[in-house]
Order: C-alpha cells, then structure tokens, then sequence
C-alpha cells in the first residue's frame, strides 16, 4: 500500500490526471526482486526465519503477477492524448516504411557535388537507424576534381561521421 499510495500522491502532486496517477502506482507495484534479494540476506545472516522469509517471497511473487492484469486494467482508463496519438500514428507509419527493412545501405558516389550531396544524405539516413554503410567511390573523369583533392574519402568520412550520430 505504501508503494501504491506514494506513487498515486506523486504522480497527483506531479500534474498527472487521477487515471494516470492509478496506472503509475499499479506499474509501481511490482516488488519482485528487491525483495526477494533482501529476504534471502536476512534469511542468510539469521535476522529472518523461514516463515517470514516465505511470507516476503509469497508477498513478492503475488503483486508481481499481480502487476501486468493490474496495470492493463488502469491504463485502458486512461484517455489517449492528442500526442500519443501523433507518437503511435508516426511509430506506425515508421514501421511500415522502407527503410526499417534495410539491412545495409550501399552508395555510389562519385566526385561531383550531387555525389557528395548523396554521400551525406547516406550518411545522415544511416546515423538517424544505426545502419551500417557501404560508400563505393566512383571515379567520373579523368582529371576530374573537387576542393579538398580526394571526395572518394570525403564522402567515406562523412558517411562513417554520420553513422555514429545518436539515433533521433
């Protein structure tokens, strides 16, 4: 009751509404593992006896099977907000897409600047879903160069740069 009732008056204190506030204290409810671990040292430095250790284990496993029913039951009472909506409708979207698909991107580049432009969008593309990326250099004419000498390693770079950008 008093994990319940403190993450209830939290969240209420906190601007959540009454149904979201009963949906955190059933998630907060669960109390398998602590307990457990420390049942078992009591249990081991002699401070528990068996009977009490069997009441905290039985208590622990109770509410975290109780927890998932629990907490299903509260959260179909809370109203959908307008950006979880959005949220939802973009994860659904982002699912059926192309590239979630994707295993590899692969990108032939060349030295001109849509070649280096196409190298950084791949490298963006890539960074953003923690694809890796295969740039294959291209050569376009002999003679043919850009500022800084060398794209085909520009563009590598700016691909392999992009590719450890955080997820978004």
């Amino acid at each position: 009751m008093g994990k319940f009732s403190g993450s209830y008056i939290g969240g209420r204190l906190g601007t959540l509404s009454a149904r979201e506030s009963l949906a955190l204290g059933c998630g907060m409810n669960a109390r398998g593992s602590t307990e457990v671990i420390l049942a078992t040292l009591g249990l081991a430095v002699g401070a528990l006896n068996t009977t009490l250790f069997t009441l905290i284990v039985t208590m622990a496993l109770v509410t975290t099977l109780a927890m998932p029913p629990m907490l299903r039951w509260a959260l179909a009472r809370v109203p959908i907000t307008t950006e979880e909506t959005q949220r939802l409708e973009r994860v659904a979207f982002e699912a059926r897409g192309y590239v979630p698909s994707l295993e590899r991107l692969l990108a032939a580049v060349d030295q001109s600047p849509s070649g280096n432009l196409a190298a950084r969008c791949v490298g963006l593309l890539a960074g953003a879903w923690g694809m890796p990326t295969t740039v294959v250099p291209l050569q376009r004419e002999a003679g043919a160069v850009m500022a800084g000498g060398r794209p085909e390693a520009a563009a590598v770079e700016v691909a392999m740069a992009a590719a450890v950008l955080p997820s978004l």
